[in-house]
């Protein structure tokens, strides 16, 4: 025949309410038997804290039983005799620590050591772990943590008499949160206990808990390509994460890296990104929102453009450019470009062209010279390419002299913001708007 017991809160608070009149009883009973027992000299003048161990037990079960067993010492009158605590202790313990019987108690001075033995033969246990529906990859993320921590669980139940359960319930379900934790945070267990005959099975199911994943919101950057053409992959990139809402966002905090390769893999097989020969770096926090940033970077070409306008200076209004490159790697780990731009001022119409050369020697910095066709000189020039919701600057410096360079912040994918300065111009300092397409 087939028992089930439901690991349940409600049916605690019943054995803590029976505990409570049974400790009365016994109270009841150690002040009959001291009244009938005579004085001795192992008497103890008085229990202040006594110190209990607990043995025979598992160590999360004994520490629910020194617990017990220290609020029935710090309650008991004062000189009482060593034979009487044993009786007491006895007493009590068999009517609280159901599926157990005492072997041996000693009790000298302020320490109270008590030992336990299973009254009947333990079950043979088993321990099954109930994953949560997850979409891939989520599920095998949680199967391999699961695994990890599967026989730690498993041994919080080894040897435990199944009559047991019926005062240390909450105390095994608190004992499996801890055992789970390290590896699967976030995840709230249920335990549910299923025995038949000499055989015992505890089955663990999962619940996120508060904080979860409700939204991501991906953002696209690229300072080799233009953000048009990644356009429609936002659609693509939101289909695909979708898998993660619901997660709790500590649990998904552990696997952080795993959710960005992922996603990189899923960007490499799309056709924009193999044409232009590029690559994805993807980085995620989770948190209730989580943003997804996405950086598409070509290692062969360099195309954007972009429209601005000015401010605070009567000498610009606004402009449209075009820069085309194509990079080449001429030592490992250096770029090189060779590139061309096409600069039309709207406000005269006047046209100029830039060819120039360029190498990255560090980091997201360029140092290179470009000839410009509206002077006719050649400018040196550095710059830092410009990151989502970083600073960036440029330098150029004409060969007489002139200066003209900015310090700015790309606020969102398409716009950014820079503080300008032209030599050359009658109001040298204005801001400058720029629309990146």
């Amino acid at each position: 025949m087939t028992d089930s017991i439901s690991v349940s809160e409600s049916f605690f608070k019943i054995v803590k309410y029976s505990l409570k009149l049974l400790v009365a009883a016994a109270f009841a009973a150690s002040a009959f038997i001291v009244s009938l027992t005579p004085p001795a000299s192992a008497e103890v003048p008085g229990i202040i804290v006594p110190g209990v161990v607990v043995e025979g037990m598992a160590p999360w079960l004994a520490e629910i039983a020194e617990r017990s067993l220290s609020a029935v010492m710090e309650n008991m009158p004062a000189g009482q005799s060593a034979v009487s605590v044993q009786r007491v202790v006895k007493a009590v313990s068999e009517k609280i620590f159901a599926g157990y019987s005492i072997s041996e108690v000693d009790f000298s001075g302020l320490n109270l050591r008590v030992k336990f033995k299973s009254e009947n033969e333990p079950p043979e246990w088993q321990t099954e772990m109930i994953p949560p529906l997850l979409s891939k990859p989520a599920d095998g993320w949680f199967a391999s943590d699961a695994a990890k921590v599967h026989d730690a669980v498993a041994l919080l139940v080894d040897g435990l008499p199944i009559e047991a359960l019926s005062w240390c319930d909450e105390g095994l379900k608190e004992a499996v949160s801890e055992a789970i934790k390290a590896e699967l945070p976030g995840w709230r267990p249920g335990l549910v206990v299923q025995s038949e005959g000499k055989k015992a099975v505890l089955r663990i199911s999962f619940t996120p808990e508060l904080p979860l994943i409700l939204a991501l919101t991906p953002s696209f950057s690229s300072v080799s390509l233009p953000m048009l053409i990644y356009e429609d992959l936002k659609d693509d990139i939101l289909e695909q994460v979708s898998v993660f809402i619901g997660l709790p966002t500590e649990w998904a905090a552990r696997h952080s890296n795993e959710m960005n390769k992922w996603l990189e893999a899923f960007l490499s097989d799309k056709n924009i990104v193999k044409s232009t020969n590029s690559k994805a770096t993807v980085k995620m926090t989770p948190a209730s929102v989580t943003r997804a940033n996405v950086s598409v970077e070509s290692s062969r070409y360099t195309i954007w453009g972009w429209t601005a306008v000015y401010a605070g200076t009567t000498d610009r209004s606004a402009e449209v450019g075009l820069h085309l490159g194509r990079k080449a790697q001429l030592f490992p780990r250096q770029d090189m470009e060779l590139y061309g731009e096409a600069i039309m001022e709207l406000q005269d119409w006047s046209f100029e062209g830039r060819f120039g050369a360029r190498f990255m020697p560090w980091g997201d910095v360029w140092i290179g010279g470009e000839y410009s066709t509206k002077d006719n000189m050649w400018w040196g020039r550095l710059s830092i390419d410009p990151r989502l919701r970083k600073p960036y600057a440029w330098l150029r410096v004409r060969e007489d002299g002139e200066v003209n360079t900015a310090v700015g912040w790309k606020a969102t994918e398409f716009i950014s913001f820079e503080i300008h300065y032209d030599s050359r111009d009658g109001d040298s300092w204005s801001l400058k708007i720029l629309g990146n397409l």
